[in-house]
């Protein structure tokens, strides 16, 4: 369906040459805002979290998951999660279907916020 990007560097900013292309490709269809945060939380707890909160908040269920993402999708529109370490911070990156004024885009940011910036942080 999409082409692979080509790369003759390793990484293309924080990815992996491989998924930097699939990312590119993703963007087509249909993303409409995208949130980064850098957190203190590890991966697992971002994705862990994330489901909880925006499943409790929406009407969502969990479409995808792998080690390092979550997709959640209903009627609300699709979001997904993607956490990635970096030493002692993870960067999360969140993206959503919908307006920026949208509930799930909301509901997104408030999820956002609840991420400590640093170990102990009591956020929410």
């Amino acid at each position: 369906m999409f082409a692979r990007a080509a790369c003759d560097k390793p990484t293309v900013g924080l990815l992996p040459c491989g998924k930097a292309g699939r990312l590119r490709a993703e963007k087509g269809t249909g993303t409409m805002a995208n949130y980064e945060r850098t957190t203190a939380a590890t991966t697992r707890e971002i994705l862990r979290e994330a489901e909880a909160v925006l499943t409790k908040r929406l009407p969502l269920r969990k479409t995808r998951e792998d080690h390092h993402s979550i997709t959640l999708s209903g009627l609300d529109g699709t979001v997904t999660v993607l956490a990635h370490r970096h030493g002692l911070d993870t960067i999360v990156e969140a993206r959503t279907d919908q307006l920026r004024t949208s509930r799930l885009d909301l509901d997104t940011q408030y999820f956002m916020g609840l991420l400590p910036y640093q170990p102990g942080d009591q956020n929410g």
